[in-house]
């Protein structure tokens, strides 16, 4: 008996399949566009309804609302699944070009550092050795231009005239780093 059920349920259904197939494909294409995808959602809406046993009267207009809500229901979870995709790959790109683009930055500003290091270094060192002392003593020891006097034995104002002589070239020096001559 239960043999004979399950064979009239299969008949049902594949006579169900026969008539409403092309209408479900029709509608889900018209949803998302694509005609292979559109065939696997409409091959699954008849999977569905035949994995879970329900019983459809194919002479009933019911039965095609149901298996078009089924078909719908179908895309719509496929476009929100795909918009959710594209957002997502949208938001992974858009990070990796900020890290790329910070990347450059760094790059840029060790490269910058580096140069105007170099020119520092450079610039002093081009001084005569009595004058780079001065200098190294006041700007990076912080010691006053006194005591750097008193141990050079020479004049404050000789210390601060050696200092801003050095200033003034290390300024021209890093400023043809950034500014051109056409300006």
């Amino acid at each position: 008996m239960e043999r004979e059920a399950d064979l009239a349920y299969d008949e049902n259904f594949v006579k169900c399949y026969n008539k409403y197939h092309s209408a479900v494909l029709s509608f889900i294409y018209k949803v998302i566009y694509n005609l292979p995808l559109s065939e696997d959602l409409a091959h699954d809406v008849f999977l569905k309804v035949y994995e879970k046993n329900i019983d459809l009267d194919a002479d009933s207009p019911r039965t095609l609302n149901f298996l078009l809500t089924v078909g719908k229901n179908g895309a719509l979870d496929y476009l929100r699944r795909r918009k959710n995709e594209v957002r997502k790959y949208g938001l992974m790109h858009f990070d990796e070009v900020v890290l790329n683009d910070d990347l450059y930055k760094e790059i840029e500003d060790y490269y910058i550092e580096g140069e105007i290091i170099s020119t520092l270094h450079d610039t002093i060192n081009s001084f005569p050795e009595n004058k780079k002392k001065i200098f190294v003593e006041k700007n990076f020891r912080n010691r006053k231009s006194s005591a750097i006097a008193r141990k050079h034995k020479t004049s404050p104002y000789k210390i601060k005239k050696v200092d801003e002589e050095i200033r003034v070239k290390i300024r021209e020096k890093v400023k043809g780093l950034y500014v051109s001559d056409s300006n």
